[in-house]
């Protein structure tokens, strides 16, 4: 970008500036992919236990950053031209890159220390996987399952929404609500600025509750925000003599509960994901592995920035064949139909597998339940591997527990009968 901006005042060579522009593009992207992948599998690593609460305040600073990126950019440009906000951001991120490779690696030299003073072999949070794949393809397969597929699905579509609206809202807003482009980034403050207000409590939530949970009401609640701002505007069109006031009203209160529903959406979903994938984590402070770890975030990623990328496209096409808002009603529509069946799925699902768990202890080669005499009449009690394994699924503990009146009941009979 830094070559982009000494050059971009050579009206005589555009050809090169736009090559030079389309390789640092390219360059940038590659960068940023590198940068999320190992940012994210050093957080998922280090903070298994509060994941979804670091997100948080990694998606704060990214979220401030885009909202307080662009006034100053501009504000750059005036100042010393097209060249000073690149040239300032590039000297910016080259000067600060080594210093802080520098303090993690004297953080992780720390770490190693203490744990050797106590006695300890590793670190507590150095992932020792007990099978490593062969290749990354069966490391992603061996994370699969539903509800990953599931999150996953959450997790683009929630990306699908910011992609689908951005590129299509800018002439939206200038041809129905009449905005200049200084309005039009203040509207596209809103949804930033909710976004990163939302980070915080989106991932305290997500700890509270499960994160699968939290990212289906979030792209519900986005997916009904941008449904309701095309259909809005279709109803305001259709009755005419709406002032422009109450229009930019309405449709500012869309674009905040918009970007608060892709924080409960977007920021909770790599803890999702992580927790839905057979032992990419492990209970008690203990530390996941290490492979299967950085299949969930490869995955995490590949969905994350698959919606960025096919999003604008569609829109775009979308927006061209049937305009502003039918293209936005059929995208939030169906990011809210996805996440509402995505919940049904995994209620039967879970039902399902909870029915086979809770099955007689003679049809399993390694029963998971044992049946015990007490002196009140046989209790179906469970081993320390069946609760560890299935402590997430409330259904299974419900079906244990309710084994317990029954046979109460029936010993009781069966004294009175005797007496």
């Amino acid at each position: 970008m830094f070559l982009v901006s000494v050059m971009g005042g050579a009206d005589n060579r555009w050809l090169a500036v736009l090559l030079v522009s389309i390789l640092a593009q390219l360059t940038q992207g590659a960068g940023s992919a590198g940068c999320n992948l190992a940012i994210f599998s050093m957080v998922t690593d280090r903070f298994p236990d509060n994941l979804s609460k670091i997100m948080g305040l990694n998606e704060l600073v990214i979220g401030g950053s885009f909202a307080f990126g662009p006034p100053l950019g501009v504000l750059g440009a005036a100042i010393g031209g097209y060249a000073l906000p690149f040239t300032v951001n590039s000297t910016i991120m080259l000067l600060v890159v080594q210093p802080l490779l520098l303090a993690v690696r004297k953080a992780e030299e720390s770490e190693s220390q203490t744990a050797e003073e106590k006695g300890d072999l590793e670190a507590p949070t150095t992932a020792v996987p007990a099978e490593s794949s062969s290749s990354t393809t069966g490391r992603i397969r061996s994370v699969l399952s539903l509800p990953l597929l599931v999150a996953a699905g959450i997790l683009f579509l929630g990306t699908c929404v910011f992609g689908l609206v951005q590129p299509i809202y800018a002439r939206h807003a200038e041809s129905f609500l009449h905005l200049n482009p200084e309005q039009m980034g203040l509207m596209f403050t809103c949804i930033a600025g909710s976004y990163s207000v939302c980070g915080m409590p989106a991932g305290a939530l997500a700890d509270k509750m499960k994160p699968i949970n939290v990212i289906a009401l979030g792209l519900i609640t986005s997916g009904s925000a941008v449904f309701l701002l095309g259909f809005l505007a279709m109803m305001e069109d259709n009755i005419g003599g709406v002032s422009e006031t109450v229009k930019v009203g309405v449709e500012v209160v869309c674009l905040i509960a918009m970007g608060a529903g892709q924080a409960l959406a977007l920021i909770p979903a790599l803890p999702a994901m992580k927790q839905a994938a057979p032992n990419a984590s492990l209970s008690n402070g203990e530390a996941a592995n290490s492979d299967e770890t950085e299949a969930v975030v490869t995955l995490f990623n590949v969905f994350q920035q698959g919606g960025l990328l096919i999003a604008p496209n569609v829109g775009g096409v979308l927006n061209v064949l049937f305009g502003f808002n039918d293209t936005v009603m059929l995208g939030g529509g169906l990011c809210a139909l996805f996440a509402l069946v995505g919940q049904v799925v995994l209620y039967m699902h879970f039902q399902k597998k909870s029915s086979e768990v809770v099955a007689p202890a003679s049809n399993l080669k390694q029963p998971l339940l044992i049946e015990t005499n007490t002196p009140s009449g046989p209790l179906i009690q469970t081993t320390p591997r069946f609760r560890e394994q299935f402590k997430e699924h409330p259904a299974v503990e419900k079906s244990i527990e309710n084994e317990r009146p029954a046979t109460s009941k029936s010993a009781a009979s069966s004294r009175r009968g005797g007496a």
